[in-house]
Formats: structure tokens, C-alpha cells, sequence
């Protein structure tokens, strides 16, 4: 269902960048032009599934001045976040929702539902992120999304909020 029997949307896409100050790849200028294809376009796909769009930066840094420059650098992002590496609260929280490799650069797709949490999609480096651009950005199928197992907690975190 697209959108609620109020007219409201159902949901939301976040698409979540994890770069890092310090990375080679995480500044490379071809990435910056990515995520602004990306922040063109994948608001235009959410809305045609009926869903509102969020883009999150995260700043795998322990200098939070570094980070938030990467991240302004980077940006407009909707929510930032940095400090700590990768032992952040937002990295913590994200691993749990959506497990994987610890690099930069990376984005990472996820779907919220209400209260749920479902992963999508991850691309990792400069390659994967420039090829699923090139592909269209194609949106993975809802239904067979994986469901976080804290999505009871979802609602309740400020970066997916």
C-alpha cells in the first residue's frame, strides 16, 4: 500500500553515506557527484512508491570538526552524524539493522515502516556506488526486504526519525 487512507505516505526511504574524512575514496570528486545524482533522483523513485525520502551522512572520524567538514563537503544531508569511528551510537544502531563490511566509502539503503526497520540494499566503494547510479538505482523489491531485529526501537532513534 502506497499511502495511508489519510493520503499520507507510507513509510520512508533513508539512504544512509558513510564516508570518512581521512579515506581516499570517501573524497574522491566523482563521489560527490554521485550522491548529488543520488539526492536528485531517488527522492523522484520514493515518491512514486508513495514514500518520503531521507539522506543521512555518517563521518567515520574521531575529530567531529573533520567529520562534519567531510560531511558538509558531502552534503545537504537531511541528519549527520560523526565521532567515535566506528563505534558511534548511529554506527552501532546501524550495524544492528543492517550488518556488514566496515569501508568507506558506502551507502546503504534502508526502508521504514512505522515502527519496522528493513534493510535494502548496501554498495561499497566508489565502482559499486558509481555502477547501481549508473543501473538507474534501481529500489529493491519491499517485500523481500530484511527486517531488522530491534524494530521495535526504530521509532525511537532520532537518526531514522
Amino acid at each position: 500500500m502506497a499511502t495511508t487512507p489519510d493520503g499520507k505516505r507510507d513509510g520512508r526511504i533513508a539512504l544512509v553515506y558513510l564516508g570518512s574524512p581521512t579515506c581516499g575514496p570517501s573524497n574522491d570528486p566523482e563521489l560527490l557527484d554521485l550522491l548529488n545524482r543520488i539526492r536528485k533522483e531517488l527522492p523522484k523513485k520514493a515518491r512514486a512508491q508513495g514514500l518520503a525520502f531521507r539522506m543521512v551522512g555518517v563521518a567515520i572520524s574521531r575529530n567531529v570538526r573533520m567529520g562534519l567538514d567531510h560531511l558538509r563537503k558531502m552534503g545537504p544531508f537531511h541528519e549527520v552524524a560523526t565521532g567515535a569511528r566506528w563505534y558511534s551510537l548511529p554506527m552501532h544502531y546501524l550495524q544492528t539493522v543492517a550488518p556488514g563490511i566496515r569501508a568507506t566509502p558506502q551507502v546503504v539503503l534502508l526502508h521504514q515502516d512505522g515502527m519496522r526497520v528493513h534493510f535494502l540494499l548496501r554498495q561499497v566503494g566508489v565502482q559499486a556506488i558509481r555502477r547501481w547510479v549508473a543501473a538507474g538505482m534501481p529500489l529493491p523489491d519491499r517485500k523481500y526486504a530484511q527486517e531488522s531485529l530491534i524494530s521495535d526501537c526504530a521509532g525511537k532513534v532520532p537518526w531514522l526519525c
